[in-house]
């Protein structure tokens, strides 16, 4: 099943074999990310967002320890989160991950913030967490719906993306962006007549139909500002 992609325990082994970073998971999934220590969780690394609304370093957040937590999580949710960390911990043989609720005060932000923690352990000193903001819980399976929907019109057409020539990807590229025929034969110093017949091979290839069609392809294989990537 393809949103086992974007799985708590797909993402911990990203983590621990170090595919992605903390940064990187973050650049796609709305929610932070952080790896807590197994003997007291206190935090050992966040992502960049969070020391930002928390306006500390990571050294400084490393220094204050357990004590850290104290000062930013609800009292009653951080007795609850090491419950069920302890309960995790003692269980691994039956559990796949752990979860809790709790509200955490930033120092850029006047009123508590509400977050679901979803945690997996990635070795015996660490576990790997992902908190997404509550109100922002539609817009995190949301995103993930969107990442899975790419991934799956990406692998059903790499075949008919592959049989574009080196030619036609810088066509494509072109009239994707919304360049007119007149701009695109004056730039790539071909006839319209020759332009056209490249238009034709490409949709044929690409197996679209209209310009809608032709753009959503072009936008899921990242045609569209190609030179920006």
């Amino acid at each position: 099943m393809l949103l086992e992609k974007f799985s708590i325990q797909e993402i911990s082994r990203q983590i621990r074999t170090n595919e992605k970073t903390l940064h990187e998971i973050n650049e796609y999934l709305p929610c932070h990310s952080h790896i807590n220590s197994t003997e007291d969780f206190s935090i050992l690394e966040t992502d960049c967002k969070m020391t930002d609304y928390f306006d500390m370093s990571m050294e400084c957040i490393n220094n204050a320890g357990f004590e850290f937590l104290q000062r930013i999580v609800n009292k009653g949710d951080l007795n609850n989160a090491i419950n069920a960390n302890m309960y995790y911990l003692q269980n691994l043989e039956t559990e796949t991950h752990v979860s809790f609720f709790q509200r955490i005060k930033f120092n850029q932000i006047s009123e508590e913030q509400n977050f679901y923690t979803r945690g997996r352990i990635l070795d015996a000193k660490r576990i790997f967490n992902l908190s997404i903001p509550i109100h922002n819980i539609h817009l995190f399976h949301h995103k993930m719906s969107d990442i899975c929907e790419h991934t799956d019109f990406v692998r059903a057409n790499t075949g008919r993306y592959n049989q574009l020539t080196k030619r036609e990807l810088t066509i494509a590229e072109k009239l994707a962006k919304g360049d007119t025929m007149q701009k695109v034969s004056e730039e790539l110093t071909i006839s319209i007549h020759t332009l056209k017949n490249h238009k034709t091979n490409i949709y044929k290839k690409m197996n679209v139909k209209n310009y809608f069609e032709f753009y959503n392809f072009a936008s899921k294989f990242k045609l569209i500002g190609l030179n920006e990537y």
